[in-house]
């Protein structure tokens, strides 16, 4: 996060002399002392390197998800059988370290999907 950075930055200005400058810059730099505790407290953790492995397993799975169902499930019911319970439990392991985005990502990310950006009729095909 640079937000504390940033704000301990102008807090350490030296042009800010005076009274009003004084107080502006310990204002600053108490908020910029925060933002760790708050981060820490909120349990808040953001890994773009976390994020693209999650990504990566997910779509992973949809495609096994998809290959068992077009192709491992018209076959022997029980091997199916036990290749979706590996999948499942591996579906588990993916959702048990997912990170949930902001609600401001969330939205734009409605958006793009509404606007065709993403074509799941592959999926589509396979249900029926």
């Amino acid at each position: 996060m640079a937000a504390p950075i940033v704000i301990g930055g102008l807090a350490g200005l030296s042009i800010l002399q005076g009274w009003f400058a004084g107080a502006v810059s310990a204002v600053l730099a108490f908020a910029a002392s925060l933002f760790p505790a708050l981060a820490d407290g909120l349990k808040i953790e953001t890994s773009v390197e976390q994020a693209a492995k999650l990504a990566a397993d997910f779509k992973a799975l949809q495609d096994r998800f998809r290959r068992l169902a077009n192709i491992t499930a018209l076959g022997d019911v029980d091997a199916a059988e036990e290749t979706l319970a590996e999948l499942m439990d591996r579906m588990d392991v993916a959702r048990s370290v997912s990170i949930t985005p902001p609600e401001w990502a969330f939205e734009e990310a409605q958006k793009k999907i509404q606007s065709g950006d993403y074509d799941f009729t592959v999926d589509g095909k396979a249900q029926g």
